[in-house]
């Protein structure tokens, strides 16, 4: 996508030029990154009178165009999901995250939405919004323009899309009701938590599809793609606007440009492109970037010996008449099905959250497939698991728990999970097998390493009261803000997409008040 995008931003030759022999192009805002927070970003400043340029690395927003490719197929998916209320298509990554898709039964149809880059296609999952102890300790200490009123955040919710329409599998809300029951005497805030974000045509929305894609026409805003920001361009502690060229599939990258914003940038490319950004930008910013905290994920697994829902949706499309796309069926069995339910609960002092899912299982032998069940146990706000992030935006190997908090909350969750998977009534009808870690010696297995994965988003490397202030704005440089994940002084009490949106939501508003007030 590069709608009203200047011509010169889509050069196709590479050459080398100096600083000094930059092309300029100059809008009012520059935002950095079309996730979550670049698309909040870019529906509130574009009402503003002022032209706003919106920078993604990663390509244009696309749908997966499954439904127009394959006639018949929503009925057929539906049918090949049986018994199962839950099977579904999520998303998956490209150049940037594209194809928010995701067919849910029972429901209206194959769940299709475009989607763009960063997390803006996480549009299935349970809605958080955060947590009150948590955005009121912010408010306490940043500001009250942090602490939205409950008809503001209902307002944001529904601009997201959130609405009740819990869907899950009914294996997986049978294994989560088996640990809410055994949690109950020592995690008094046990509660179940339902699949919220669904809009009233019975598709899924994301923050492209609820804010994005609604600016799109406005003659202001320019978005382009394909584009790689090198730098901030900072001159006499000033933003100046970015460095960034053009990237191609091939690998290679177009001439340099100053996209010079006049009044901002704002950096939206999430806690490891921010933060690298910041990294390359300015060795002083370079030494104020914290280490990434991050949300493990610890995985239980079973070989569910009659759980083959991938291979029955195989079954389905291959008897689709006139249908030979080869691609597509890959594609299909490529995802997984996505969360439906989740449990959280307080255990050994922590939040920890408990999701579950069926998969297809790549190490069960030739032509098993969509046949594992893996219950996610994820630590909402742990005390360890802290990532590098370079100037290039790679993270630093973490794969271990180090706290003792931590492990003895991994190791009351794992002991929680299994005994609920195994006294569930169709333990032995779905010939459920242990695979994996964590089954045997699950505290040696956090220690150790090799098994624990990041949960959806990082957050934390340009945190409050650290890099930026209580008003976003980047310490010692005029005209830069970070407005996305980054930010958050540790993950929020739950999920964190809902905390991205609010966070771009207050940082529009406060940038926007700046200009009124000039």
């Amino acid at each position: 996508m590069q709608r009203g995008a200047p011509a010169q931003l889509l050069a196709a030759s590479a050459k080398e030029v100096t600083e000094a022999e930059l092309d300029v192009i100059e809008f009012d805002y520059v935002i950095v990154g079309a996730g979550s927070a670049g698309s909040v970003l870019a529906e509130r400043l574009s009402k503003l009178n002022a032209t706003v340029a919106v920078i993604e690395q990663g390509g244009g927003a696309v749908p997966s165009g499954m439904t127009d490719r394959m006639p018949g197929v929503r009925q057929i998916l539906h049918a090949a999901c049986d018994p199962f209320n839950d099977c579904g298509i999520g998303d998956g990554p490209g150049q940037g995250f594209l194809d928010g898709g995701m067919f849910t039964h029972p429901g209206a149809a194959f769940q299709e939405r475009f989607a763009m880059g960063g997390t803006s296609s996480i549009s299935v999952g349970a809605h958080f919004r955060g947590g009150d102890a948590y955005w009121g300790g912010i408010a306490k200490d940043f500001g009250q323009h942090w602490a939205l009123s409950e008809d503001q955040i209902v307002d944001l919710e529904r601009e997201t899309g959130v609405s009740h329409k819990p869907v899950g599998d009914q294996t997986v809300i049978s294994v989560l009701n088996g640990i809410a029951s055994r949690a109950a005497g020592s995690a008094p805030d046990v509660f179940m938590i339902p699949q919220y974000n669904g809009g009233s045509d019975g598709l899924y929305e994301n923050s492209y599809t609820a804010f994005l894609e609604k600016a799109e026409s406005r003659k202001n805003l320019h978005v382009v793609s394909n584009m790689y920001v090198n730098r901030v361009k900072i001159q006499d502690g000033r933003a100046m606007g970015v460095i960034a060229q053009r990237s191609f599939a091939n690998g290679k990258r177009g001439p340099e440009y100053l996209v010079g914003a006049r009044r901002e940038v704002l950096l939206a490319a999430g806690a490891v492109g921010s933060a690298a950004l910041l990294r390359r930008s300015s060795p002083s910013l370079s030494e104020l970037v914290r280490p990434l905290r991050d949300q493990p994920l610890i995985t239980l697994a079973w070989h569910c010996g009659a759980c083959n829902v991938t291979q029955e949706v195989l079954q389905a499309i291959k008897a689709l008449p006139a249908h030979g796309d080869k691609h597509l069926m890959e594609q299909l069995l490529s995802r997984d099905v996505m969360y439906g339910h989740g449990l959280e609960m307080n255990l050994a002092g922590q939040k920890v959250l408990v999701m579950g899912r069926f998969v297809k299982c790549w190490a069960c032998g030739p032509g098993v497939l969509g046949d594992q069940l893996e219950m996610d146990i994820v630590l909402v706000q742990p005390h360890s698991f802290e990532f590098e992030v370079s100037a290039h935006g790679h993270t630093s190997d973490v794969d271990r728990l180090t706290h003792e908090g931590d492990i003895r909350a991994g190791v009351e969750a794992v002991r929680l999970v299994k005994a609920a998977v195994q006294s569930m009534p169709g333990y032995e009808q779905l010939r459920l097998t242990p695979v994996g870690m964590f089954h045997e010696d699950p505290e040696t297995d956090l220690t150790a390493g090799g098994g624990i994965y990041s949960f959806f988003a990082a957050t934390a490397t340009c945190r409050l009261g650290h890099v930026v202030d209580g008003e976003l704005k980047v310490k010692g440089v005029q005209g830069l803000r970070a407005a996305d994940a980054s930010v958050l002084p540790e993950p929020p009490a739950g999920r964190p997409y809902f905390s991205i949106i609010k966070v771009a939501h207050v940082a529009a508003q406060l940038v926007m008040r700046d200009a009124m007030s000039k």
